[in-house]
């Protein structure tokens, strides 16, 4: 029984920790791609060559991710990981019977009860950090749809012509002379 409950509390700490790493590669991922979109996109506006819609149109996806990467943060703080009490343990190796084991485990199981309840509060903010980031590349659309829009609106419009007066014709082909 002890021993199983010792498994239990080992494959909770092993949550914590995957659920820490996989806010990190988030952390990581984003951090980097929303550095490089404002770079390119300042350099961009300062060259000319992103338009002032696009600009704006990035502003959605960028907040995304920068609200994805707050939560991964969020999800990386420092969390208390729960393990037996010292005063049980001193007792449990005082009294090394079966009720002595039996008094321990039921601490073991009671740190990985707590400690799933912090792998719990991580897993919903990795989620969202998660959803947002999705959001965040899939708003990427949007500039690339003002990009097209104001690609269309620089189109050259081509010069008719001026023509003189236009002379009326009947249908006979003669002048009607207004």
């Amino acid at each position: 029984m002890l021993q199983a409950a010792k498994d239990d509390h080992a494959y909770a700490l092993k949550t914590f920790d995957d659920l820490d790493v996989k806010a990190a590669a988030l952390i990581g991922y984003f951090s980097g791609g929303a550095g490089l979109v404002v770079v390119g996109a300042i350099a961009g506006i300062a060259e000319g060559k992103i338009g002032p819609a696009t600009a704006i149109g990035i502003m959605p996806a960028f907040a995304c991710a920068i609200a994805s990467i707050v939560y991964g943060i969020l999800v990386r703080q420092v969390g208390t990981v729960y393990r037996p009490s010292v005063t049980l343990a001193a007792r449990y190796a005082a009294d090394l019977t079966e009720t002595g084991e039996v008094a321990f485990a039921g601490q073991w199981v009671l740190a990985t009860a707590l400690t799933l309840f912090g792998c719990d509060r991580k897993a919903r903010l990795l989620m969202v950090a998660t959803i947002l980031s999705a959001c965040s590349v899939g708003l990427l659309a949007v500039p690339l749809a003002c990009a097209i829009v104001e690609q269309r609106a620089k189109v050259k419009t081509v010069a008719v012509p001026e023509v003189g007066p236009v002379e009326r014709v009947k249908a006979d082909s003669h002048p009607t002379g207004k």
